[in-house]
């Protein structure tokens, strides 16, 4: 075995996929509660964005529900290949992205531009997985900052909400 293929002491088994370590919940690794829950709350997430994409990008019920199965498992899928998980990271981003395709009429116009902002960002997550950058920036990011995030996204989204019901409400 190559010096590059050994395991340190206390790393999970797992298949490698070029850069990447893929592990198979249950298999590799045991189930644990917390991950259930976390499972839990990633799904109620991401299906409360179902009304976002059905007022913004003016896309029907049924298609905005395949797209939520899409992003849930693009999600969970570079977890699954060992690349470092920092939930919520992208969650801020919704006040600015939804303000980016307010400038765009909606329709075909501005799913495009959703298409488009979201293969930017693939683009650099998928650069930053591949390079390892990924590991430099979330080990270098102190965990106040983390936590700040991660404490102050979901207040941003309500009151994000809130803005939208009163806007709503008053057309």
């Amino acid at each position: 075995m190559s010096p590059k293929r050994t395991r340190k002491a206390n790393e999970l088994p797992y298949i490698p996929l070029g850069p990447f370590q893929w592990r198979i919940p249950g298999i590799h690794y045991k189930l644990e509660y917390v991950e259930f829950f976390q499972g839990l709350i990633l799904g109620a997430t991401a299906l409360s964005s179902i009304p976002y994409l059905t007022d913004n990008l003016g896309l029907p019920y049924e298609l905005a529900w395949s797209c939520v199965i899409i992003e849930v498992f693009m999600y969970m899928l570079h977890g699954w290949l060992g690349d470092p998980v920092v939930p919520g990271w992208i969650t801020p981003t919704l006040p600015f992205t939804l303000a980016y395709l307010n400038g765009f009429p909606k329709g075909p116009e501005r799913i495009q531009a959703m298409i488009a902002l979201q293969l930017l960002v693939a683009f650099v997550f998928i650069f930053m997985g591949i390079t390892k950058l990924a590991d430099k920036f979330v080990n270098g990011v102190p965990n106040s900052i983390k936590g700040g995030i991660l404490i102050a996204a979901p207040i941003t989204v309500l009151l994000l909400d809130q803005l939208l019901f009163r806007t709503r409400m008053q057309n």
